[in-house]
């Protein structure tokens, strides 16, 4: 695993990203959870995980996510995944992360197929 934070003004608003690469396995959990939920707030509008280089993602990585996305909701700041596809989006979306994902990650809802109407019949 590989990883990079950095922070950029966006307008008046800051933004923290976070980077990752490599594949992300339990193992990885404690370190991720330390860079998304900082013990002092810095004071962030919002935090991107950008997930572009990962190859996979376990379900307990996902489940930190999740835990940063409640902690840094209570403190103001807003968390939102990008560029994940592949695996990570499958096990993002398997484990019910559909909306943290960036729009252009998330594709189609499951289940959400379009369905043909419901025939009417004519009583």
């Amino acid at each position: 695993m590989r990883l990079s934070v950095k922070k950029r003004a966006v307008s008046a608003r800051r933004r923290r990203i976070v980077r990752m690469t490599g594949p992300l396995a339990a193992g990885t959990s404690a370190d991720l959870e330390r860079v998304l939920i900082p013990e002092s707030p810095g004071g962030e509008a919002e935090v991107e995980l950008d997930l572009t280089g990962v190859t996979f993602i376990s379900a307990a990585v996902v489940a930190v996510v999740f835990h940063a996305h409640f902690v840094l909701r209570r403190r103001g700041t807003a968390l939102r995944v990008t560029g994940c596809t592949g695996q990570p989006r499958r096990q993002m979306l398997a484990c019910g992360a559909f909306e943290l994902l960036e729009s252009s990650d998330r594709g189609d809802r499951p289940g959400a197929e379009s369905r043909p109407a419901a025939s009417r019949s004519a009583a």
